[in-house]
């Protein structure tokens, strides 16, 4: 994730985000499908809240933890927990009709929320693109 995208999450928090197929609101922590509303957990909406502020760019476990609790420093543990978070995240999309891989997972870098109003062969050239740069 780069500076700017940073920036733009830890100054900027979007508190609704309009994706094409739902509606997060972050203060509520709540998913709303056609009219149909999930709550989440407090852990959960800090991973929708990283997410939608930068979609389509892939947000990394040292970012998340960055933004929650304020150190570079994570765990193996701290790895686990989050994987176990997006697995929650993508049951309960699949719960309310949405493609679980609106979460995509990019290997290598983290994790991203899909916006569907990009082509997919585009988000995953991005992917690639930032991947290669990480590995020059």
């Amino acid at each position: 994730m780069s500076a700017e995208h940073r920036r733009v999450l830890s100054e900027n928090p979007a508190q609704v985000y309009e994706h094409p197929l739902f509606t997060y609101v972050n203060d509520q922590r709540t998913l709303c499908v056609n009219g149909r509303t999930v709550h989440i957990t407090r852990r959960e909406s800090e991973v929708m809240h990283a997410l939608s502020n930068v979609p389509n760019v892939a947000v990394s476990y040292q970012d998340f933890f960055r933004l929650v609790n304020g150190s570079d420093f994570v765990t193996d543990s701290d790895k686990q927990n989050f994987k176990t978070l997006i697995y929650r995240l993508r049951n309960i999309f699949l719960d309310l009709n949405l493609d679980p891989e609106l979460i995509r997972t990019v290997h290598g870098l983290g994790y991203m929320l899909v916006d569907e109003k990009r082509h997919v062969d585009e988000i995953r050239h991005v992917a690639m693109t930032k991947l290669r740069l990480l590995l020059l």
